[in-house]
């Protein structure tokens, strides 16, 4: 099972996580599912600050992840990190590191996009690093770009 999990406000990043699920669809077998985080910061009652569809994706829970085999996570890069609600969402997780590292063995891997003014260097590297160093804390496999 793969499940593409991503937060943002802007269709660009959930066209870049359904490109990522059709690709793992090509696999033979794969259990693919796109699944967005939903907005506990701001909250979600203003829907006209989502592009459309958007709101209509499923939403995460951390038991998506525990039945993943591998989970590809997706956020907005905002100054070198990921989205707040990603990393509120990544807080959720805390508890399967120390419940025996439950997510250890999975892979993990993930994508960034970086849009605003300037549409210059938005510091993509270092957020795709923050993600890698949640997979090596839950003793994942972290995967990046072949």
């Amino acid at each position: 099972r793969v499940s593409v999990v991503f937060f943002s406000k802007s269709a660009r990043l959930v066209t870049l996580a359904n490109v990522i699920a059709e690709g793992a669809r090509a696999v033979e077998g794969a259990d693919v599912r796109v699944l967005r985080v939903r907005d506990t910061i701001r909250g979600e009652d203003d829907a006209s600050a989502y592009d459309r569809g958007i709101l209509d994706c499923a939403v995460a829970t951390p038991e998506d992840i525990l039945e993943s085999d591998c989970i590809i996570f997706g956020s907005p890069t905002r100054h070198g990190r990921m989205a707040p609600e990603m990393s509120a969402f990544f807080d959720r997780l805390a508890a399967f590191h120390s419940n025996g590292c439950a997510l250890k063995g999975k892979i993990g891997s993930s994508f960034t996009e970086v849009g605003g003014a300037g549409q210059g260097y938005g510091g993509h590297e270092i957020c795709l690093m923050t993600f890698h160093s949640f997979f090596l804390q839950h003793g994942m496999i972290a995967v990046g770009v072949p």
